[in-house]
């Protein structure tokens, strides 16, 4: 799940991602920045994928990549098929 604050910090909305879709921004993010991401941030880096083009052009995301991944590569290799 994702917390997303659309309006202001009172709002919050949860959203459930596909692990398909978690899989593959793991991976993505693995490959592209040669870090391995906790699965909290894949989760949220998923949900990006899906936000991002409703959003306005210009608008700035802060995705905060905390944690380390090192912790759940197993975790990801059982539960992700990576």
């Amino acid at each position: 799940m994702l917390f997303h604050f659309p309006r202001s910090e009172v709002e919050v909305a949860f959203y459930m991602m596909y692990l398909v879709l978690i899989s593959a921004a793991f991976k993505r993010v693995s490959q592209l920045e040669g870090i391995i991401p906790a699965l909290e941030t894949s989760h949220a880096l998923a949900y990006l994928e899906k936000l991002c083009p409703t959003l306005p052009n210009g608008t700035k995301v802060v995705v905060n990549c905390s944690g380390r991944g090192d912790k759940d590569v197993q975790t990801a290799m059982k539960y992700l098929k990576i």
